[in-house]
């Protein structure tokens, strides 16, 4: 029989009946039943058959070794690739005992032996109406887990999605000692963008930025839309001098497409990049802050531009808070406030610009210049 892709049938009738049946009256029924409802049929005599091809439904005979049948069943239903696949047991009809315990171990249906035809055509029918449902029912749940994990404008990972895959990450390699890096991109002068020429232009830049900006990353990066004008990109095992080398090659790739796209505004990126171990960050959250820091100091450094978190320990408690509340801030348009704080050193201050500590305004450090 050939294979299931190479079949020429509509999708709604290509389906495969597998059978493990040693008793050739049997065996030879089933495939005449399958031929006239027109299923592509297939004789599997080892267990490893059963795994390996790409069957719908299976008949399974219980008669001769039933604790063999019994623990095909329940392995199939325990497998979450392969439980929504149709089981049918044949076994004696006076085999009422066989027959209960079949439908516990996992099996969708019993069908009686000696065969009755109409009874497994029925049967079949039944199951195929089955299989068909539960393909529809995976089709939706595929799309819905989609939705639920992308943005809507971008087809991107979300806002949900990037922190998850960055916990996850960020838990593997601090155990490992491996490393990760993660750039927070931000566009420049976005505002200006939807308040001059309207918020669907705004939409098209952000379709189009998301494009440039997915295919100028690795194949192992992943890339998320967290905010309105606010994207991430997550690179493991990246040191952070890649990281560094990936973010030009963003900020560069984003500012010579919009520049040579005429119908397109003018579109220039500031990105902040966080690395561990680079960093001793605690918590994959830390690391996220942290570079949401040295975002803030790219954009305070005049945009178009990126900064890195270069420092061996992470920030003060205190100054991570004031960030994230500066951040909600941001995202709710409230305007900046001028307020005394305390920088990473220790010294009071008094910022100029949305009451964020000295070191997101300005480093002295030159190892954390990174200029274009």
């Amino acid at each position: 029989m050939s294979p299931r892709g190479k079949q020429s049938l509509p999708e709604a009738l290509a389906l495969v009946l597998a059978a493990r049946i040693q008793d050739p009256e049997v065996l030879g029924a089933v495939s005449q039943i399958a031929a006239d409802e027109k299923w592509i049929f297939v004789p599997l005599r080892e267990a490893i058959d059963v795994d390996e091809y790409p069957w719908d439904a299976l008949i399974v005979d219980a008669r001769k070794s039933p604790e063999d049948a019994m623990e095909l069943c329940a392995s199939i239903k325990d497998d979450p690739h392969r439980r929504d696949r149709y089981v049918i047991v044949a076994a004696a009809a006076e085999d009422v005992e066989r027959r209960v315990k079949s439908l516990d171990r996992g099996a969708d249906d019993v069908v009686s032996i000696p065969i009755r035809e109409r009874e497994l055509v029925s049967r079949l029918r039944i199951a195929a109406r089955a299989i068909e449902l539960r393909r529809t029912l995976l089709l939706t749940n595929t799309r819905l887990e989609r939705l639920a994990s992308s943005d809507a404008l971008t087809q991107l990972h979300n806002h949900a999605t990037i922190h998850s895959l960055l916990a996850g990450t960020f838990s593997i390699v601090k155990e490992a000692r491996g490393r990760v890096s993660i750039a927070l991109v931000d566009i420049d002068h976005f505002k200006r963008i939807n308040d001059t020429l309207g918020h669907l232009a705004g939409d098209r830049v952000i379709e189009t930025l998301s494009t440039v900006l997915a295919n100028a990353v690795g194949t192992r990066d992943s890339v998320a839309r967290f905010g309105g004008e606010e994207f991430a990109v997550l690179m493991p095992d990246s040191t952070v001098d890649d990281a560094v080398s990936t973010a030009h090659t963003i900020r560069a790739a984003i500012e010579a497409h919009f520049r040579d796209q005429p119908e397109l505004p003018d579109v220039t990126v500031s990105i902040g990049v966080a690395n561990y171990p680079q960093t001793a960050f605690t918590s994959a959250e830390e690391m996220f802050d942290a570079a949401d820091m040295a975002l803030y100091r790219a954009k305070d450094a005049g945009r178009n531009t990126i900064r890195v978190e270069r420092r061996t320990s992470p920030r003060e408690k205190h100054l991570v808070i004031a960030t994230r509340k500066r951040r909600r801030e941001r995202q709710l348009g409230i305007p900046p406030k001028v307020e005394k704080i305390v920088d990473y050193d220790g010294d009071d201050t008094i910022s100029s610009r949305a009451g964020l500590p000295s070191f997101l305004r300005e480093t002295d450090d030159e190892s954390d210049r990174i200029e274009n």
